[in-house]
């Protein structure tokens, strides 16, 4: 099937569940903490949304494979080539507290690399779209990535997941080698921010997951960026997809950007 086939359908079932992720926006019934721990949290919504994602992509796909933030892998064709990665809530802080930074995430890899990419925010209506060869949509405009080629003019996001002493370390070398800096609390968002020139680049921490990252990494690599993890790796497919401490800007800030962070450590 056409990766554009797989794009439609995408977008198709994340306006579906648009009105699921609305209803509890903003509400703090049904939070839970993942393992006791108060730095990470998962809702009611970041749960169902999964499922009912896993239910339609498995139903329309039965042979590809299945990885989500909440469930996990679902253990079934595992020969296949494709794989669907899903966050069913990015930016899940924010979506308790009732930030309008938060989203769905939807990405395809084929032989462990993203070929499609779909992330949705329904309470800003923004929806980026990208697919291999074929560039990079926020709501149908294609989008590029931003020109700036030094640290010291660009403004950048930061994220680092639970990790909050990894964060301060971040922070500091960052904001004071860039013109300015943000900390927003989605890492999905702030990486797919690059791919229309919002922010000059986005890094995270070690913490950060292959879900947080595999949609917004070909949606800012077809608007002409750069993404890797791990000090200058691509993202790929891997059984432990945690530790990405990814890089996203354009091919010039990214090679600057990787050698700063080699060279303070963060």
């Amino acid at each position: 099937m056409a990766s554009t086939s797989y794009l439609k359908e995408t977008v198709k079932i994340l306006l579906s569940n648009e009105q699921r992720f609305k209803a509890n926006f903003g509400k703090k019934s049904g939070v839970h903490k993942k393992q006791g721990n108060p730095r990470n949290l998962v809702t009611e919504t970041d749960r169902a949304l999964e499922m009912a994602f896993r239910k339609k992509i498995l139903g329309r796909y039965p042979n590809h494979r299945f990885l989500g933030e909440e469930y996990g892998e679902l253990r079934n064709a595992q020969n296949s080539d494709y794989a669907w990665i899903v966050d069913p809530i990015d930016g899940t802080t924010n979506y308790i507290q009732g930030i309008p930074y938060c989203c769905m995430a939807v990405a395809l890899m084929r032989k462990n690399r993203p070929m499609m990419g779909a992330v949705y925010n329904p309470i800003t209506s923004e929806l980026y779209t990208a697919e291999i060869g074929r560039g990079t949509r926020l709501n149908g405009r294609l989008v590029h990535v931003s020109k700036t080629a030094h640290l010291a003019d660009a403004l950048g996001c930061l994220s680092w997941g639970k990790d909050a002493a990894e964060g301060m370390k971040m922070v500091n070398a960052f904001f004071l080698a860039s013109r300015k800096g943000r900390v927003q609390g989605s890492t999905t968002l702030d990486i797919c921010g690059v791919a229309l020139g919002r922010y000059d680049f986005a890094v995270s921490g070690r913490q950060i997951n292959l879900w947080d990252v595999a949609a917004a990494t070909v949606i800012v690599e077809e608007a002409g960026g750069t993404v890797t993890a791990n000090l200058g790796k691509k993202v790929v497919l891997t059984d432990s997809p945690e530790h990405m401490a990814v890089i996203a800007a354009n091919p010039k800030l990214h090679q600057e950007i990787l050698e700063f962070r080699k060279k303070k450590k963060v």
